[in-house]
């Protein structure tokens, strides 16, 4: 497996994406305005938050593992622990969120009354955590082309459910269909799974293993530092921009951050098909080192091009695929595109951390960059409006790549490092 036929069936799940985003964002700009934009993302990021703090952990050691294991026996006794433990954890969290339904309706929607959207968000738990295993199983036999037909199918399939529901229903169809459209991808990648042989469901039954259990359980601090702080950052930033400035301006920033994540995608999407599954194969020092440098290197170069393209037919790009009525966010583009370059060139750096189980880096880099992205929003937002925002964003990914290149010095060199 290489990079460049990861990035192959990325580009092509990511043009799916791209076109299906397309379509779910215009029907969102026109059915729902600014506001109803910002409303949406709102959810979006909770959904976000409660996923990664369940599975997120889960599904990077099925990849690392399986990855590691070539017993047949071995890897259903990962899968099957690891479901058993992410639906009960996930279980107890939508328990969690049901009992709180009120004042987190109040607090992301400043609405009490959405106080069912927040139910069905929790309830959207279960079908997420079932298919990041199954999604992880995958990953970790290096099944991409798997990975790639099922992510093009459901990513369709997502957007026309989610386009209409919000054509039929307005601004509860949104907000609904940011959780519904989760069953559909679970669906879609169990009969990419089970219809091929690559993954049983007899796999995924059986008894549960405290001992590898523990081994899953071991990738959760790193993971639920970065599941939890990014999601919370951009739901902290909206808010204060929300209370501070208009719901109008929140939703000038999620559209810019909308953009961001479909272009970006394309490569985070590779190298999630590719990288952490590879890197963790290698059993030098050597191979490790020529992998990272030539793929922060291709990363930086891809991410530079794109951003500079999008930069240069913003207005056409905002016009094309959201509305005129979303011209504002043009503004915030510069800066947005400058933290998405750097953002992505610690992509691969972030998932070695990971794969090395560099632990007390992993968590230094996921808390500080959102840390310093809110604080600095907060900071600036009364003398520089809406560009605090992307200003602060810039500012946090580079400290970030700073801090990256930092810990991973005598990786990047070729010679080992230890915290």
């Amino acid at each position: 497996m290489s990079l460049s036929r990861a990035l192959g069936w990325a580009t092509a799940q990511t043009a799916a994406r791209i076109a299906a985003g397309f379509f779910s964002a215009k029907i969102s700009a026109l059915f729902l305005g600014p506001s109803g934009v910002a409303l949406v993302g709102q959810v979006g990021n909770f959904i976000q938050l409660t996923q990664s703090v369940v599975c997120n952990g889960a599904n990077t050691a099925i990849v690392n593992l399986s990855a590691q294991r070539s017993d047949t026996a071995a890897r259903r006794d990962l899968w099957s622990t690891a479901i058993q433990l992410v639906l009960l954890v996930g279980l107890l969290l939508v328990l969690i969120v049901v009992f709180l339904s009120l004042p987190l309706a109040s607090w992301l929607l400043s609405n009490r009354g959405y106080w069912p959207v927040i139910i069905a968000a929790a309830l959207a738990t279960i079908p997420i955590v079932a298919e990041s295993v199954v999604q992880g199983a995958l990953n970790g036999l290096k099944r991409i082309d798997l990975l790639g037909k099922a992510a093009v199918i459901s990513t369709v399939l997502e957007a026309v459910l989610f386009a209409a529901l919000v054509f039929t229903f307005g601004i509860w169809g949104g907000l609904f269909g940011i959780s519904a459209i989760y069953v559909v991808k679970l669906a879609v990648t169990c009969a990419a799974a089970f219809l091929s042989g690559a993954v049983r469901i007899s796999d995924l039954v059986g008894r549960f293993n405290p001992r590898t259990a523990r081994e899953i359980t071991a990738f959760y601090p790193m993971l639920i530092a970065h599941s939890i702080a990014q999601p919370l950052a951009q739901i902290g930033v909206r808010s204060l921009v929300i209370e501070r400035l208009s719901l109008d301006q929140a939703g000038y920033l999620q559209a810019a951050w909308r953009l961001s994540d479909m272009y970006m995608s394309v490569l985070t999407a590779g190298l999630g098909m590719y990288f952490m599954a590879h890197y963790s194969g290698l059993s030098t020092a050597a191979d490790r080192t020529s992998i990272l440098r030539k793929t922060v290197l291709q990363v930086f170069v891809l991410v530079s091009l794109a951003a500079t393209t999008i930069y240069l037919l913003r207005e056409l790009i905002v016009t094309i695929v959201l509305t005129r009525q979303f011209m504002p966010m043009t503004a915030l583009l510069p800066l947005q595109l400058l933290g998405d370059v750097s953002r992505i060139a610690g992509y691969p750096m972030q998932m070695a951390l990971v794969a090395e189980r560099r632990t007390p880096w992993f968590i230094t880099v996921a808390v500080s960059g959102p840390a310093v992205f809110v604080s600095l929003s907060a900071l600036w937002l009364s003398d520089h409006r809406s560009q605090a925002a992307p200003m602060a964003y810039a500012g946090s990914q580079l400290l970030v790549l700073f801090i990256l290149v930092f810990a991973l010095r005598k990786t990047l060199i070729g010679t080992t490092s230890e915290f």
